[in-house]
């Protein structure tokens, strides 16, 4: 059933065709390799059949392609693909497309729908509003004092002239320390040598 084929002192047998089938039938292979394999398919029926059915399967496949392609109908493939490509839109600031969202929001709804709408529009607004003040509130030192542990934090005052005070907060473990300056009058701040000590 297989031949051994004696080519310039190689062999080759069925499974070293076997193994270089693919690249026999694509003629992938140097010419001296293409040659040996030939020679042991004319001489061995097995590999001929395998080579026979191969061909005839890839002209089959390869007809049934063609009609299918040639029935597949492209005219105004590009006119259509053209036209769908349409030019991007400009790229708008996130402002504008914030207002343009809002105006799509609100455009065409009855009365009602505006109703509910206008109510999480001025909740959201409220709710801005909320956070931006409480972002924008100095800090009490006194309740800052209150949530403190006394022995981590000491918070001491003093009065450097007629209303003004400095407030010093010292953690000594971590080593911060802020220092507030307030004015209680309408003038404004006289800066002085500090001396050591309290």
């Amino acid at each position: 059933m297989c031949c051994e084929v004696a080519v310039n002192e190689s062999s080759i047998d069925c499974s070293g065709f076997e193994s270089k089938f693919d690249a026999y039938v694509d003629a992938a292979l140097e010419p001296a390799d293409m040659a040996m394999l030939a020679a042991h398919v004319r001489c061995c029926p097995h590999c001929d059949e395998i080579v026979t059915r191969y061909q005839e399967a890839r002209a089959l496949l390869t007809t049934a392609v063609a009609e299918r392609a040639a029935a597949v109908d492209v005219s105004g493939l590009w006119e259509s693909i053209e036209g769908r490509l349409d030019p991007l839109p400009k790229r708008q600031s996130p402002i504008a497309a914030a207002l343009g969202a809002v105006r799509e929001w609100f455009e065409g709804q009855s009365a009602w729908s505006l109703g509910w709408r206008a109510g999480v529009f001025a909740a959201v607004t409220a709710a801005v509003a909320v956070v931006v003040s409480l972002a924008m509130r100095t800090p009490d030192r006194t309740r800052i004092a209150a949530v403190a542990p006394t022995p981590a934090v000491r918070i001491d005052s003093m009065e450097v002239a007629a209303g003004h005070t400095v407030s010093t907060w010292v953690r000594p473990r971590r080593q911060t320390q802020i220092i507030w300056v307030s004015d209680d009058g309408g003038g404004g701040f006289g800066f002085h040598n500090a001396s050591h000590g309290r």
